[in-house]
C-alpha cells in the first residue's frame, strides 16, 4: 500500500472522528448548578401543594363523616334483609337464612316441624 492512501485512511478516519465528537457535544446537555437549584425549588414548591391538599381533603372528610366509634354494637347498625310479611312455609323461602329468620322472629310459622330449631330441613337447611 503506498503512503498516500495510508494518509486517506488516517484522514478519514480523523474526520469521522471528529464529526462525531462534534455530534455528540452539539446535542450534550450541560446542567448548571442553577439548573439544579430550578430544580429543588419546583420539587419543593410541589411537594408544599400536596401536602397542602392532602390537609385540605383530611378536613373535608372530617366535616362530612360521621364518626362511629370501634367499640359500637354491630347489631346496632344491623340492617334487617328480612320483614315478617305473613309467610309461613317453607315453600315460600327463599333461603336457609330467611326460613331461619321467620322461625325466629315472625308468629305462626309452619317451618320446623320436629321443633329442633332448624327450619325447612328438607327444602333449605337439611344436612
Amino acid at each position: 500500500m503506498s503512503n498516500k492512501k495510508i494518509l486517506n485512511k488516517r484522514y478519514i478516519f480523523i474526520l469521522i472522528v471528529g464529526v462525531m465528537i462534534i455530534g455528540i457535544n452539539k446535542y450534550s446537555v450541560i446542567v448548571t448548578s442553577h439548573d439544579i437549584e430550578n430544580t429543588k425549588e419546583y420539587i419543593s414548591e410541589k411537594t408544599t401543594d400536596i401536602k397542602s391538599f392532602q390537609s385540605d381533603t383530611d378536613d373535608f372528610i372530617a366535616q362530612h363523616t360521621r364518626y362511629i366509634p370501634a367499640h359500637t354494637e354491630k347489631e346496632e347498625y344491623k340492617i334487617e334483609l328480612y320483614q315478617c310479611d305473613g309467610r309461613q312455609y317453607c315453600s315460600q323461602m327463599h333461603s336457609c337464612e330467611e326460613a331461619t329468620y321467620f322461625l325466629q322472629h315472625c308468629p305462626d310459622t309452619h317451618m320446623d316441624g320436629d321443633r329442633d330449631g332448624i327450619p325447612c330441613e328438607r327444602q333449605w337447611c337439611g344436612y
